[in-house]
């Protein structure tokens, strides 16, 4: 993969800019094995673990899934009974949420309707959904095989984004803190949106910087439109990348609308071309809408049966809430701090950022400042079910990630430290149990450091296999160890950020 250079520590660099383009490593096939390595360690670490159906936002796409391959219908009349999460209309239920995960999990779940072995007529019991339900089988393979394959594609192309900004070592930190120590991680092991709506900005942030790179080397006079789109193929992809994070995840719509702020604000042709690319996926939500309530003019919350609140304010949403955003990021409860310490390393991040690309420094800062201010309005359901960690800000942890890594740069032992802790908490808690009940106020006290000692965990590929409690974490342990191994020694024969071709940003000279 061609890399761009960017300004040395010692250097002035520019607020928005070309970057200049490098030559292209000399060891293909070894750059490409140490990416094969770090989706391995990822998928098998989302893959090896899947939670139980607690809560309704995953049973609700669950609900759909076996509707739509079962039944061939997007109305979930005999299944709805087993969530909250629906929307009515016309006598008929349909779930409420966005399109874009069950588009994504589809396929793969329908795979995995043809490798189970349900008892006679246990395909139809929506309500066990416990171990050994029919559902078990299909909600994983499709779980793994969309929001899994996703979310470790999406952590490949997060170190490619990265390797042009600071040195290998740092790089794969960062990657492992975000994905294997955040909520990404979490949210790949259960049919929510969160892991790979994380994945897809990664991937479309990679792209937008590799089309900068493109521009640089002045590879964009081509006429005609196949070779128009052959240029421009990265912009492309990003916009379609965040215009399926926006069909799966509509909170998320103010992390891609600060991305298209960004851009716009760079080059209004690049913000064009983006926008061009998000149009098909973002299709998704009026045809959903139109299959179902009849116009492509509304969405499924518009249409929500069971809280009345979802009517309030938009969607739920009402005016700014400082206790909301509190217990988003500090308490043991959801905080984001609290079960992701790394993400503290963004304060002196943000500093390097500011002396060396002024406008990615506002759009780090102020897209998560934004998405944080308003989900705090959905104070009548902030704990957002139960799940780990404050879900409703995932969308923002990938642009969090670049000031934190640059953080842990300056700052290596605390930072290295930090990200450290994060894998450890957010390890333990989603492989014990991801999914907390209400009354419990502090799971790593209260549940998940007395189940780790007890070896109760949530469902892993071990358990399946027989092996008891902590014992079926050894394969999974034993691959992630192999896979360290070999990513360690790639990264290790690489010095600089591009093959020495600069000195590392955030660096002194």
């Amino acid at each position: 993969m061609a890399a761009s250079c960017r300004p040395s520590a010692g250097q002035d660099a520019p607020q928005t800019g070309t970057p200049q383009a490098c030559p292209t490593s000399s060891k293909p096939f070894a750059l490409f094995a140490l990416y094969m390595c770090i989706f391995l360690l990822l998928f098998s670490c989302y893959a090896y673990v899947h939670q139980d159906y607690s809560g309704g936002t995953s049973v609700s796409r669950l609900d759909l899934l076996q509707a739509l391959v079962r039944d061939g219908t997007f109305a979930i009349d005999r299944y709805h009974g087993n969530t909250s999460d629906k929307a009515k209309h016309d006598g008929h239920y349909y779930t409420d949420k966005a399109p874009g995960t069950v588009a994504a999990a589809l396929p793969a779940f329908a795979f995995g309707t043809l490798l189970e072995s349900p008892a006679p007529g246990a395909s139809n019991r929506g309500f066990e959904l416990g171990y050994g339900s029919a559902w078990l089988v299909p909600s994983w393979i499709g779980t793994a095989g969309s929001v899994g394959l996703i979310t470790a594609l999406g952590g490949v192309f997060f170190f490619a984004w990265l390797r042009w900004w600071m040195e290998p070592k740092y790089a794969l930190a960062a990657t492992l803190a975000l994905f294997l120590g955040a909520m990404p991680f979490t949210y790949a092991t259960m049919l929510f949106s969160h892991g790979m709506v994380a994945g897809l900005i990664a991937i479309a942030l990679w792209a937008i910087e590799k089309s900068r790179e493109q521009d640089a080397r002045n590879d964009s006079g081509n006429s005609g439109f196949r070779r128009w789109v052959q240029s421009r193929r990265w912009d492309l992809l990003a916009g379609f990348c965040c215009g399926w994070v926006l069909a799966s995840e509509f909170p998320a719509g103010l992390i891609v609308g600060g991305i298209f702020v960004w851009l716009a604000l760079r080059d209004w042709r690049q913000a064009a071309r983006f926008s061009l690319g998000a149009i098909p996926p973002l299709l998704l939500i009026p045809a959903y809408s139109l299959a179902c309530f009849g116009t492509p003019w509304t969405i499924g919350y518009a249409h929500h049966s069971t809280f009345r609140e979802m009517h309030l304010g938009l969607c739920g949403i009402g005016l700014p809430n400082a206790k909301v955003a509190w217990k988003y990021l500090v308490p043991p409860e959801r905080g984001l701090v609290f079960w992701s310490p790394w993400f503290l390393m963004a304060a002196p991040g943000w500093l390097v950022l500011w002396r060396r690309e002024r406008s990615l420094f506002w759009l780090t800062f102020f897209a998560p400042l934004a998405l944080t201010v308003v989900m705090s309005g959905y104070a009548w359901d902030w704990r957002a079910g139960w799940t780990l960690g404050p879900r409703y800000l995932c969308p923002m942890l990938p642009l969090l990630a670049l000031p934190a890594a640059l953080g842990t740069q300056r700052f290596p032992r605390v930072g290295l430290t930090l990200a450290a802790l994060s894998i450890l908490l957010t390890g333990v808690g989603t492989l014990v149990n991801a999914t907390p009940r209400y009354e419990i106020t502090n799971p790593l006290m209260e549940l998940h450091l007395p189940g780790l000692i007890k070896g109760e965990l949530t469902y892993n590929l071990g358990r399946l296999c027989g092996l008891p409690g902590l014992i079926s974490l050894a394969p999974l342990l034993a691959m992630a160890v192999v896979y360290l191994w070999l990513i360690w020694l790639a990264v290790s024969e690489r010095k600089s950020p591009e093959d020495k071709c600069q000195q590392p940003l955030g660096q002194a000279p």
